[in-house]
């Protein structure tokens, strides 16, 4: 192997392990190069500059990196498997290369930090590193470099327990599955999703936006976007507000990411009011707003609770305005339980609302745009077009 340069395999097979470990792919999952290009000295040199945000005490380096670091519970298990592939390099190399002090430093500092036994789960920054289309939309211009952007979330982890005794228990982060998707088809298939019949470039209203990574992505895509979900748009400002509602996170997670374009609007907006009359002392004016602005819907991740489809379906139908204002709204949904899917598409037809799944191609398993936890996998993600039939 060459000292002089990385061949663009060898950056690319490093580059796959640099989004796996950013984006908190399980560890015993990860695709691991050849030991052999961990161990070199120019392998130890990306690891540093590209995992580790630069050597310690050197000026330089990338902010981000060292700023959003996965939490250390996630880290130790991710530098077990890497440092033992370096090792394991080193040693079929002979005595040439020896392991880069600077990360068996930062392995020694995760294992002084951590303690035994079961902690409570923390919350983790969770990194999306993803690639610019092949053909840009208008005004695409991510903020990280001219060819990718970045997507920062901060996340709750969740504990799942196995059986009543809990002996066997994961750490796993929120469900985010039919969010990637679908953030991969905004990517890749945009034209698929949203013909030109729905004018785009009006931009995105996104109901229940949760984490923000679907709001962030249109963003970073040069649309203009309004994200929106429960909380208080005043109290949710403040910094310890942060997971007291799901508005709070919405303003944590935006306020992580870079943007070129302008920012998405965030704004509080509760379902069950979507059928308030103006004169209702309750009403929430921005309603109105939001149906005089014309702009399509989308959401994902947003059908999970019986109890809230009748509210969705509501909210959806008041937004897409009337069929003279040609908007869609695109739905991407993890299908998790078929009776609260169904109920869904019976409360979209009972508003005389059309609901059309969408044909897209597949997402390559090898080298998705976005890692998932695979904690999903194997369970179908249904995106759909609804737009409102003339009457």
């Amino acid at each position: 192997m060459s000292q002089e340069t990385l061949s663009t395999s060898n950056v690319q097979a490093l580059v796959l392990l640099q989004r796996q470990y950013f984006a908190l792919y399980p560890p015993y999952l990860l695709t691991l190069p050849d030991n052999r290009l961990l161990a070199s000295p120019l392998g130890q040199e990306f690891i540093i500059q590209h995992f580790l945000g630069g050597r310690e005490g050197e000026d330089g380096g990338v902010s981000w990196i060292r700023d959003f670091q996965p939490e250390q519970g996630y880290q130790a298990k991710f530098w077990r498997r890497v440092v033992a592939a370096i090792e394991n390099g080193v040693a079929q190399q002979g005595d040439e290369w020896i392991v880069d002090d600077d990360i068996y430093d930062h392995v020694s500092s995760l294992m002084v930090s951590s303690s035994t036994g079961f902690q409570e789960p923390r919350p983790s920054y969770r990194t999306f590193i993803y690639d610019l289309p092949a053909k840009p939309q208008p005004h695409a211009e991510c903020p990280e470099d001219k060819n990718g952007g970045r997507i920062t979330l901060l996340e709750e982890q969740i504990v799942i327990q196995s059986g009543t005794t809990g002996l066997r228990t994961w750490q796993v982060f929120q469900h985010l599955t039919a969010a990637l998707h679908l953030g991969h088809h905004l990517i890749q298939n945009l034209s698929t999703l949203l013909p030109p019949l729905f004018a785009s470039n009006r931009g995105f209203v996104e109901i229940g936006a949760g984490t923000g990574l679907i709001s962030i992505l249109l963003s970073h895509l040069g649309f203009p976007v309004i994200a929106t979900d429960l909380g208080d748009n005043e109290q949710d400002l403040e910094p310890e507000s942060s997971f007291k509602t799901p508005l709070g996170r919405l303003h944590t997670n935006l306020s992580l990411n870079s943007y070129n374009n302008e920012p998405p609007e965030i704004h509080h907006l509760d379902w069950f009011d979507a059928r308030k009359e103006p004169s209702d002392p309750s009403y929430d004016h921005k309603w109105a707003d939001l149906v005089q602005a014309k702009r399509n819907v989308i959401a994902a991740d947003v059908i999970y609770d019986p109890d809230l489809v009748p509210p969705l379906v509501d909210s959806i139908d008041v937004l897409l305005g009337s069929a003279n204002d040609q908007l869609c709204a695109v739905v991407a949904a993890t299908v998790r339980n078929e009776t609260t899917f169904e109920s869904f598409l019976a409360q979209c037809a009972q508003h005389h609302l059309t609901v059309k799944d969408i044909e897209l191609p597949p997402i390559p398993d090898a080298n998705p745009t976005f890692w998932d936890s695979a904690l999903d996998a194997g369970t179908r993600v249904a995106i759909m077009r609804i737009t409102k039939e003339a009457r």
